[in-house]
């Protein structure tokens, strides 16, 4: 309780004071204790105490007067003392002649109050001495006082005239500075001033008094101040250094403590831990468990917990032996314990300045002050700023064998640069290190200490000492002298917590010093100095201008209840260090330390603090210092704990004060019952996040939460707190209502995962599951594993990237630090190695994919993004690194930047209640795709705008366009890749692909959007064939001069392009033609739209007008611009005529332009490709000259002409109009083109006014983007995804959009009474088969009865479905028997339905066995089992015969061969979609057919549709793919044993038989007979082929068209080889057809063997390996034997062997021993068995294996060939020498003639000179081995890469040799749309490879057609 003497003179107005003070309720001040007029005080001491304890009021006191108090001969420090006093109220009279007067007067009357007002004037003489004397004994007593006063006790000053003048003011502040609040409280004094008169009234002798004593003035506060300054026992001149009096505390407290230790929740838990175990002493655990953790933290051998810091400083300087004589320095700023220390120790301390602006002395600061006596320094890090040479010191003490002892109290956990680079710890440096961990530091245990020293040697000896100095081995022998400073277990529990929370600590510092530097930048105070390089400082201090500054700065802060605290007083100063001679000067510190202070620096302080503390700061220096009192923060409400009863189980909260005094219990049980109920249910929906669940839990969090604060219950804070995570949590997020988990189907046991398994991991199976998942699914090539510890996921990540088999980079991001926890998963985990690098050992365990992993450093500490990290965009984050909040938010502003919206995912391995706060906030930017049942999440980053505000929706409208609004349903594209057009200015259509992207893209999207359809279909027509797409035409409508990308004719009707159209979902146009065009020639069976968009350019603003008319007027010549060169006519440019004051210039800015160029007539300049700036300025001041061709396509050179306003002559066409306009001046027709008339400035001036005003914003790219997301073609795409905002309208309406993968097959199990089958049989179909594809399955469970059974059964299934395989469950609570399979189209999510009864048990190859036929037969219905009717009639007398002795049907098993059937059995059979839906779209006439769905869909299929009804044989299997149960033909269960089936059949068999079906007409061979004759011409000419003179013929695609038979025409060609061109496509290629639509495929290679034929050209067909087999060969062989045409099949396109794969050319002919070669003749030989089946007549060509080459006829056995069919020709192909021909091979190297080494790459290579004569040397050669084996020789291919050097004289002479032997041969190629470098028509220059070149300038066209010429 404080205590208060008003201590005053009489007669200065201590009783109106008293009187004022006592109105306050909590203070009374009792009268003058010490008068004798109210007894005699023996014992005043006594006395005094007796009545203030009396006394129940908060503040007591009593009056007293300095003469009272030395009457009792009493020392008035010793009255203080003994009375508790706290504060004495100094009043006094300034005046000393009022004081006297008034006291004489009341001395002569009597009268010493009064409550009258206007009393008489009373009058006084004034003897002179008697005033000396006065004066001489008020400054005498007031000096006795003020040397008296103890420096303890505060005053509180006032003057008699202040409390006269303004009474309350003076009051209250009194009051304030004693800290007692007065804001309520009305002060009022019934006491009146007596003799107010003036004192010359008073006095009647005053004017003869002396002038000094009428003024003489009495100043207390100056005397007391300069006593009590004086007994600091600082010399006066060092007073300037001294700090004043702290600032008082504030009435109400403070607001902000200057510090506040943190307790985090680990901490308390450690404490209360402690308290429950026991082991609060320093010798149980915890002391040990700190020992071990400040080891960790410090990687040092010994760290020994002390008591406090002194005791710490003690046992360091003890340890160190130093003693008497030693000198130690220390720096003089800072705490007075370490000097303190070093004077216990004996030694002496010395004390070193600062640095000049430092914060701490440097080496040379210790240096100066050094002796040879000097045996340690003590640096301190003073406030946490970081000493900056360190390392100096360090090196310089252990040259000079001093001891250094790091004072780390205020800077433990900060870090230092050193000159390495690295971030070190302050500790780390000092042979010893020491920190207080009193409460108000950095790391605490509300008191305690420590030491640690490098040696471990020293441990034994601190361990000792810290305990009197016991030794362990004899307890009580004590060898040297020390104390006991050992820490207690509680307050080591408490450290321990918080060095576990140091990361959290020190970024919280951090964080602080951020902003407090923002917030007082511009502040006249100077700031501290960066703490460290993460800027960590114990406390935040300032610097003030100087020390009157900072007074009166820190009492204005102290008025607004902000504690601060003054840096330290320095040592050397402190009077405890005066000695005799006057201290050094050390004026660094001591100005820094008498004019710096710090601010509240603590954990417990947000931003909001801060900001209060900053503004009060600014308040002060602004010339307004208004109220702050608005915006302080509201106050903190009572500290409570919830806990159970020690001994018992009832909870109990206690409330406390901030003090820590406990206020009250209350036993409250329910609420709090509840509440951890539903904490754990909410922790348990984390992992298990279910709709229902999840509802249910947050409501109950509401109304708990709601009860809490009704009842104001002191912990509602605490319970918000916890729930509101949850809740907000919950609420964020969208709901989940999917009890599938596609991952789960992820077998981790798989062999790909067995190296993974050799690496320890933390991670539970389930997320490692989805992380294998995701990868697959999205398959990303840039991974961020943040948190990859020893590399198992790493590892794991990798390896199913590479059985992926793309590119990707795995950038593992750890500390690479070992850490205490992995003891728990690490058998040989050396606790020594706690803190060092890991790294090799993670390289170690990722070596076998470190080609694709790099290891990146994030450090524990980590401020910004890892270098390595910063230009890489990650497309998958795998984040195992925390679980905390506050780490996320971190990383998340880190990676955020890097992150693709819409495209990134990331896996969050750790959704913890500490963690949901961060995916709250942040859930509008993570949307959740996969959410398992572990912490592990899935998110997908998106864009963060969302909307806000919940529009009112009345009306059914009002809900529509809130929906399209809010919940917008994303459609994406994956885009290839964008044309190399950098011939477009600006790249502007690849910009504006860009902008699609970047809205559109997702990699996992199944549509592509291709940019340049006809460029794409040449380079990458695979894109087509494998993928649904849609994209943008260019073309034109007919560009006969272009050949390798297709004009719009030829997409129209060529079969190659159309067979790419076939998975078109629509096509983007760039003009109304090319749409028109498409609508009106396309195929009419393709449906998809056609959408024209208008090409998008950017409009310029800044480039100003064009300057052509004024270049005009000024008389100068204009250029006339030609740009571009697609579709452009030349010749029109080079021949119109123009005004004479216009120039023709050619802008050669691409290779066909440059070509162009060359042959430019003299009057038209040419000008090479231009710079951007230089084109800009071109546009500017030319017209530009669009000349075209032809019409149709879109042109971008209007588009730039418009955006800049640049006048353009461009044709009348309306490709060009649908641009400029109908009514743009300078619109020329191409037929009269008239530009006399157009080129005059009149019409320019119009062009350019009529540009500008131009609507161009349908040209923006914004609008582009618009129409393509609104149109046609994108909306007829299934959405593939939906982003849902957090509205509840949204939640409620919409939660979830379905999404439909595609499958290869879908397997329909109808379900009834076998259940018990189930288990089985879904495990064979989950888990044994063989198929590589992907697979759904729907269960019908038809049986109400038996829905447990079967989603029992079937939910791990169900949870593990994902877009490899899925399982469906439908339950019915009817039966609608195998009828169910028609409904199945809707449901399927594939074109194939493969049924499984539920009595069938599959085989391994089950689904392979259907898949496969199916791919041959894709139109068919597939069994193995069946019925065949022969010829019958209906016999209508007893029709049940046909079903019971079976004389007309036949059953047909499993085994027997493949067949066609009337009647499948669809126990196990494969339906296609479309046939489901055929046989749907018919009616049923009798609803009991359903008990016979199989046979009725049978008759429907087969007689409405012409579907056949294919059975096939499991004879030969190496498995049999379908085992039937014991009980599948069991009766009355199997459902055809049954009456009601079996009468059902027989009426089904009467309907169909009465509509004619079966039909058993003969099937007509599709062959044209002809005449024995005919076939005799058709012989004699096959025949003739091969005897007449040889041929020089092309190898053709079999998809030639009109215009390309022309042009064979036209160089005489009389042969062509068809079926090698285009075969080096992996999906779609030449002939392809054939292995999915023979019959299609068929008919299209015999239209154009007749087109040829028609022309009089023969042909030789010939197949790729790929598609080659007996059956196809004979289904060839029959449409074709009676084609006078066709001349050869030619069995094998170059044909290999394995073996052959590593040979040399020179090793084929003397290759023995290849057992492929057997192979490929036994495959010839079956061929050719299997086409003289149905030709006897075409001649077999055979090709060596070695591809076909001539080295390869020497193995070749023809012998045996030959004996079983003599119609044979054997081929071979010429390339030689290939490193000659190939172009890849060549590399420029040769030309033709000249030598080429047999080797490539081996010195001394052996050479062939090749020239004409070598080649038919080689040829010859050939014709030599025919001749010996008797046998035709036909040459299929021969030919060079075109660009290559000399390649027609190559060319003349193979057909030259072909002439001289007599051989046919064919060029390789003629028009190959998909590989150039033999297309001879486009000429010998490489760059060009689109324009065929005529043959007169064409030097290898004109070689081969003069070679087809020379044929004999």
């Amino acid at each position: 309780m404080p205590r208060i003497q008003l201590l005053s003179n009489p007669r200065s107005g201590s009783c109106y004071l008293q009187e004022l003070l006592n109105c306050h309720p909590e203070i009374e001040i009792a009268e003058e204790l010490l008068n004798d007029e109210f007894g005699i005080l023996e014992n005043p001491f006594q006395s005094i105490e007796k009545t203030l304890a009396a006394l129940p009021n908060t503040f007591v006191g009593f009056k007293v007067f300095p003469e009272q108090v030395y009457a009792h001969n009493l020392h008035f420090g010793e009255l203080l003392q003994a009375t508790g006093t706290t504060h004495v109220i100094v009043l006094w009279r300034e005046g000393i002649l009022e004081a006297l007067v008034s006291r004489r007067i009341a001395e002569t009357t009597g009268q010493w109050y009064s409550t009258s007002k206007n009393g008489p004037t009373r009058q006084i003489t004034i003897d002179p001495e008697d005033l000396e004397s006065y004066i001489e004994q008020m400054n005498s007593e007031w000096e006795k006082i003020g040397t008296q006063w103890p420096v303890g006790v505060r005053p509180v000053f006032l003057k008699f005239e202040d409390l006269l003048a303004q009474p309350v003011e003076e009051v209250k502040r009194i009051l304030s500075e004693i800290s007692c609040a007065s804001d309520h409280v009305i002060f009022t004094s019934p006491s009146e001033r007596q003799n107010p008169a003036k004192i010359q009234q008073k006095v009647i002798n005053f004017h003869e008094l002396p002038m000094e004593h009428r003024n003489a003035k009495l100043d207390v506060e100056k005397i007391l101040r300069n006593k009590i300054n004086n007994s600091l026992q600082i010399s006066p001149e060092l007073m300037i250094f001294a700090p004043d009096r702290e600032p008082v505390m504030p009435a109400l407290g403070w607001r902000y403590r200057v510090a506040d230790p943190y307790l985090p929740p680990v901490a308390k838990q450690y404490a209360m831990d402690a308290i429950q175990s026991g082991s609060i002493s320093s010798a149980g655990f915890w002391p040990r468990e700190l020992a071990k953790r400040l080891r960790a933290l410090f990687q040092c051998p010994v760290a020994q917990p002390c008591s406090n810091g002194f005791t710490a400083l003690l046992l360091a300087m003890q340890a160190s032996n130093l003693g008497k004589g030693d000198q130690v320095i220390t720096p003089t700023l800072t705490m007075i314990a370490v000097p303190n220390s070093i004077e216990f120790v004996g030694a002496t301390p010395v004390f070193a300045d600062n640095a000049k602006d430092d914060y701490n002395p440097h080496w040379e600061d210790y240096l100066k002050v050094a002796t040879e006596n000097t045996k340690a320094i003590v640096v301190t890090h003073t406030y946490g700023v970081p000493v900056p040479d360190i390392e100096e010191i360090a090196r310089q003490c252990k040259a000079r064998g001093w001891i250094l002892i790091e004072d780390i109290s205020e800077c433990v956990g900060v870090t230092c640069t050193t000159s390495d680079g690295k971030d070190v710890l302050l500790g780390t440096f000092g042979d010893y290190a020491i920190a207080s961990l009193y409460a108000n530091k950095i790391i605490h245990g509300g008191d305690g200490g420590f030491v640690i020293a490098k040696e471990a040697q020293i441990g034994k000896r601190l361990a000792s000492i810290v305990n009197h100095g016991f030794t362990p081995s004899y307890h009580f022998v004590h060898f040297e002298i020390s104390t006991n400073s050992k820490i207690n277990g509680i307050g080591a529990a408490i450290a321990s917590g918080c060095l576990d929370e140091i990361e959290t600590i020190m970024k919280h510092r951090a964080q602080l010093s951020q902003w407090y530097r923002a917030k007082l930048e511009g502040l006249p105070v100077k700031l501290m100095p960066i703490c460290g390089p993460n800027d960590t400082p114990w406390v935040f201090g300032i610097q003030c201008s100087s020390k009157t500054e900072r007074t009166k700065l820190r009492a204005f802060m102290a008025k607004h209840r902000i504690e601060t605290r003054d840096y330290f007083f320095n040592n050397h100063l402190q009077p405890a260090y005066q000695r005799e001679s006057m201290p050094p000067s050390l004026p660094n510190a001591e100005i820094l330390g008498s004019t710096g202070f710090y601010l509240p620096t603590h954990t417990n302080l947000n931003e909001v603090d801060v900001d209060y503390i900053c503004n009060t700061l600014k308040s002060y220096f602004s010339e307004n210092q208004c109220s702050l009192q608005s915006l302080m923060p509201t106050r903190r409400r009572l500290k409570s704990a919830i806990q159970i009863q020690p001994d018992g189980f009832a909870i109990e909260v206690r409330k406390y004060r901030e003090s820590g005094e406990l206020l009250g219990i209350t036993n409250r049980g329910h609420i709090y019952i509840e509440a951890v109920q539903l904490g754990w249910e909410a922790e348990q929906n984390l992992m298990h996040e279910q709709f229902d669940r999840v509802e249910l839990t947050t409501k109950g969090m509401k109304q708990c939460l709601a009860e809490a604060e009704n009842e104001e219950d002191p912990l509602a804070d605490s319970m918000r707190t916890y729930f509101s995570s949850f809740i907000n949590y919950y609420e964020s997020q969208l709901p989940i209502e999917k009890s599938r988990r596609a991952w789960l189907s992820v077998n981790l046991n798989d062999t790909l995962f067995n190296y993974s398994k050799t690496i320890p991991t933390t991670t539970d199976p389930e997320t490692l599951q989805i992380l294998v998942w995701l990868l697959q699914k999205f398959k990303p090539s840039t991974i961020w594993e943040i948190g990859s510890w020893m590399g198992h996921a790493t590892a794991l990540m990798s390896s199913v990237c590479n059985a992926l088999g793309h590119r990707y980079r795995i950038f593992a991001c750890d500390a690479y630090r070992w850490q205490t926890w992995m003891v728990n998963y690490l058998a040989n985990f050396d606790i020594n190695q706690d803190g060092k690098s890991f790294l090799n050992v993670f390289k170690e365990n990722i070596k076998p994919y470190a080609e694709n992993v790099e290891a990146v450093i994030w450090p524990y500490d980590i401020s910004k993004l890892p270098q390595t990290l910063e230009n890489q965009k990650p497309q998958f984050v795998f984040l195992d690194i925390t679980q905390e909040a506050d780490d996320l938010e971190q990383i998340w502003s880190f990676i955020k930047p890097n992150l693709i919206p819409n495209e990134t995912i990331i896996l969050f391995n750790g959704l913890l209640h500490s963690s949901i706060p961060f995916f709250t906030k942040h859930s509008n930017e993570l949307i959740a795709i996969a959410k398992p049942h572990t912490i592990a999440k899935v998110f997908r980053y998106v864009s963060s705008e969302r909307r806000s505000e919940s529009p009112v929706m009345e009306t059914y409208e009002d809900v529509e366009d809130f929906m399209r609004k809010t919940i917008p349903i994303k459609r994406n594209l994956r885009f290839h890749t964008s044309p190399g057009w950098d011939h477009h200015h600006r790249n502007l259509f690849c910009k504006s692909i860009d902008l699609l992207k970047e809205s559109l893209h997702s990699d996992d999207a199944e549509v592509v959007f291709i940019p340049a359809i006809e460029e794409t279909m040449c380079d990458e027509p695979e894109i087509f064939y494998e993928n649904q797409w849609i994209g943008i035409i260019h073309s034109v409508a007919d560009h006969p001069e272009l050949f390798y990308t297709p004009d719009l004719k030829r997409l129209c009707t060529r079969p190659r392009y159309l067979s790419a159209l076939k998975n078109c979902r629509g096509l983007f146009t760039l003009t109304s033609y090319q749409a028109e065009y498409l609508k009106t020639n396309l195929p009419k069976d393709f449906t998809f739209p056609i959408q024209r968009l208008l090409y998008p350019t950017e409009i310029f603003q800044n480039f100003g007008s064009s300057l052509v008319p004024s270049l005009i007027s000024e008389g100068q010549s204009i250029e006339l611009l030609h740009i571009g060169s697609f579709a452009r006519d030349f010749n029109f440019f080079f021949t119109v005529k123009v005004p004479s004051n216009f120039t023709k210039v050619l802008v050669a800015g691409d290779s066909e332009s440059t070509e162009i160029a060359k042959t430019t007539p003299q009057s038209i300049s040419v000008t090479g490709r231009l710079s951007a700036e230089e084109y800009e300025k071109k546009l500017h001041e030319s017209v530009i000259f669009l000349t075209l061709k032809y019409e149709g396509a879109a042109n971008t050179l209007i588009l730039e002409c418009i955006s800049r306003n640049v006048p353009i002559l461009a044709p009348a066409i309306s490709s060009c109009t649908e641009y400029l306009g109908q009514d743009y001046p300078l619109l020329y027709n191409p037929a009269t083109p008239e530009l006399d008339q157009l080129l005059t400035l009149e019409k320019i001036q119009e062009s350019i006014a009529y540009l500008q005003k131009m609507d161009k914003s349908k040209f923006n790219k914004s609008k582009f983007l618009q129409d393509v997301e609104k149109g046609a073609v994108m909306l007829s795409i299934p959405p593939c995804t939906i982003v849902a905002e957090k509205e509840s309208q949204a939640k409620t309406i919409i939660s979830d959009l379905r999404q439909f993968p595609k499958y290869d097959v879908t397997i329909c199990i109808c379900s009834y009474k076998r259940t018990h089958h189930l288990p089985k049989l879904l495990e064979s179909l989950w888990e044994n088969q063989d198929f590589k594809g992907t697979y759904q399955i729907i269960i019908w469970n038809n049986n109400d009865c038996r829905n447990c059974i079967v989603r029992d059964c079937t939910k791990k299934y169900i949870e593990s479905s994902s877009i490899k395989r899925s399982l469906e469950l439908i339950s019915s609570s009817e039966n609608y028997y195998c009828s169910i399979r028609f409904a199945m189209p809707a449901l399927m999510k594939s074109d194939c339905l493969l049924i499984c009864d539920d009595d069938i048990l599959p085989g391994r190859n089950f689904i392979s066995f259907f898949h496969s036929a199916h791919s041959k037969h894709p139109k068919d219905v597939l069994c193995v089992r069946g019925h065949v009717f022969s010829p019958h009639e209906l016999q209508v007398h007893d029709p049940t015969n046909v079903w019971m002795d079976y004389d007309n049907l036949r059953f047909h098993d499993d085994d027997q061969p493949e067949q066609f059937l009337h009647f499948v059995h669809a126990d196990a059979c494969l339906i296609p979609k479309q046939a489901l839906q055929e046989v749907s779209s018919v009616t049923m006439p009798d609803q009991s057919f359903t008990l016979v769905d199989d046979y009725w869909m049978s008759y429907i299929l087969n007689d409405k549709f012409g579907r056949k009804l294919r059975k096939l044989s499991v004879n030969g299997l190496p498995t049999n793919p379908i085992v039937r149960t014991d009980d599948s033909d069991k009766p009355g269960l199997a459902l055809h044993t049954r009456p009601e089936v079996q009468d059902a059949r027989i009426r089904l068999y009467v309907h169909h038989m009465l509509q004619g079906w079966p039909k058993w007409s003969s099937t007509m061979d599709q062959n044209l007979c002809k005449s024995p004759e005919e076939m005799e011409v058709v012989k004699q000419k096959k025949q003739d082929f091969w005897n007449v003179p040889p041929q020089i013929g092309f190898n053709i695609s079999s998809t030639i068209d009109k215009t390309g038979i022309e042009e064979l025409v036209k160089v005489g060609t009389k042969c062509v080889r068809i079926g090698a061109v285009g075969v080096g496509e992996s999906t779609i290629f030449e002939l392809s057809g054939f292995l999915t639509e023979p019959e299609t495929q068929l008919e299209g290679l015999s239209r154009t063997v007749e087109e040829l034929g028609k022309i009089g050209i023969n042909v030789v067909i010939t197949l790729e390996r790929r598609l080659v087999s007996p059956e196809i060969w004979k289904l060839i062989a029959k449409k074709f034997a009676t084609y006078d045409n066709v001349m050869g099949y030619d069995l094998i396109n170059e044909p290999f062997t394995e073996h052959e794969q590593d040979l040399h050319w020179v090793e084929v002919a003397t290759d023995v021993g290849d057992d492929g070669l057997s192979k490929v003749v036994q495959t010839y030989l079956e061929i050719i068995s299997s086409i003289r089946e149905v030709d006897a007549l075409t001649c077999i060509i055979l090709e060596p294996t070695f591809w076909g080459r001539l080295d390869g006829l020497f193995k070749f056995p023809v012998e045996r060939i030959i004996q079983i069919d003599s119609n044979i020709v054997f081929s071979f192909h010429f390339y030689e020498p290939m490193m000659l021909t190939s172009r890849c091979r060549n590399k420029g190297r040769y030309t033709f003639p000249c030598s080429v080494p047999w080797y490539e790459n081996v010195e001394f290579s052996e050479e062939t000179y090749w020239n004409e004569d070598a080649i038919l040397t080689k040829m010859q050669k050939a014709k030599s081995w025919a001749d010996t084996k008797g046998v035709r020789i036909f040459l299929g291919e021969f030919g060079i890469s075109r660009d290559i050097g000399g390649a027609a004289d190559y060319l003349r002479a193979v057909m030259k040799a072909c002439k001289t032997i007599g051989l046919t041969g064919m060029v390789y190629s003629f028009r190959d749309v998909e590989w150039e470098a033999m297309n001879y028509e486009f000429g010998p220059t490489f760059e060009n490879c689109v324009k065929n070149i005529p043959i007169n300038s064409n030097p290898l066209m004109r070689a081969i057609t003069e070679g087809i010429a020379d044929m004999p």
